[in-house]
């Protein structure tokens, strides 16, 4: 494995994880405004 593709994995690994964090927040969010009992998991 080069040097950079080594580098484009951990960008897009980073990126993925941006993407998770932020679909977490917006579920959060929506259960906020649906009122949910159940917090996620």
């Amino acid at each position: 494995m080069t040097s950079s593709a080594q580098h484009d994995g951990y960008v897009a690994a980073s990126m993925l994880a941006e993407r998770v964090e932020v679909y977490i927040d917006v579920l959060d969010d929506l259960c906020l405004s649906a009122d949910c009992s159940k917090p996620l998991e």
